[in-house]
């Protein structure tokens, strides 16, 4: 039977505001492009066969490490979904400067764009 695991990007990203996602992939935000790899295989590979669902944070999580989590997921034939925590700063929007979650496609969302790449 397969699981959906619900797991945050780095350790410490929703601990204060969202405590009920207290699983993580990676325990901190490695300094070397290397280290991330390893772990987020690791990570992918213990949960073959099952779906992903990984919260990343707009300001605190790189972009680089979602990458790497999507190819290593694609490698292992493992679903992913990404879901963004990130500010709205679309003047025109009702939700101008307001923080949500919202569903991101990592190869064309537009909100990926201000997070820090390394």
């Amino acid at each position: 039977m397969a699981l959906i695991i619900a797991v945050s990007l780095t350790e410490s990203t929703f601990k204060e505001n969202y405590p009920h996602i207290n699983k993580f992939i990676l325990p901190h935000s490695p300094a070397e492009e290397k280290m991330s790899g390893i772990i987020i295989r690791e990570f992918v590979e213990k949960y073959k066969g099952h779906k992903i669902v990984v919260f990343a944070d707009q300001e605190k999580d790189k972009l680089v490490n979602l990458l790497i989590l999507k190819d290593e997921c694609n490698k292992a034939g493992v679903e992913l979904s990404i879901v963004l925590y990130y500010k709205d700063k679309d003047p025109h929007s009702k939700h101008f400067n307001e923080w949500y979650f919202h569903n991101v496609d990592i190869s064309l969302s537009e909100e990926l764009a201000d997070m820090p790449i390394w």
